[in-house]
């Protein structure tokens, strides 16, 4: 039985999370895993060309994947289903007053578009990954000061619940793949 290791590429950040998954998925089991890649396009009306620059830099590095696949559509608001599971999850840390711990209603209406994007993601992690036996997903970028520990612990939650073992990955913005 084949089984895919997924790789999640949703920034550029040095190159470590589409390096990770290939080196996992080539060296650490006994047959070589496909490797199906999974990347997001700023450009919705330009996916072929998005398409030929990924597949471009994936032959120039080397990188062998079973398949390439452009996400679009990440900014189409989440199901309410998902708004429903993620108010359910963050229930116990809310709070009625601003803090770096809990979740406080000021916070969640700043980050509204932040925490719909995490939850539209999930939805396409649950439609294109739930059958893979491995997940490597660009870590989100925590902003000090910015975000409760409440609040990015959930979204983690919400983009790895339920799912095959996730990865998280975040590079430090230096290249780590080489010509």
């Amino acid at each position: 039985m084949e089984s895919d290791l997924d790789a999640w590429w949703l920034y550029d950040d040095g190159g470590l999370n589409i390096l990770l998954p290939y080196i996992i998925a080539r060296r650490g089991f006994k047959d070589k895993m496909p490797l199906r890649i999974f990347t997001l396009t700023r450009d919705c009306h330009d996916v072929e060309n998005s398409e030929k620059r990924i597949k471009s830099l994936l032959q120039k590095f080397r990188i062998e994947y079973s398949s390439l696949t452009i996400i679009k559509d990440i900014n189409k608001p989440p199901l309410q289903a998902s708004v429903q599971y993620f108010n359910q999850l963050i229930k116990k840390f809310r709070s009625n007053i601003a803090s770096d711990t809990l979740i406080s209603d000021a916070e969640l209406e700043r980050l509204k578009v932040k925490t719909d994007r995490h939850l539209r993601l999930r939805e396409l992690l649950v439609e294109h990954s739930y059958m893979a036996s491995f997940i490597v997903l660009t870590l989100p970028y925590p902003r000090l000061g910015s975000t409760s520990a409440a609040l990015y612990m959930s979204w983690l939650e919400a983009l790895s619940a339920e799912l095959p073992p996730v990865l998280f990955v975040r590079g430090g913005d230096e290249p780590v793949l080489s010509v």
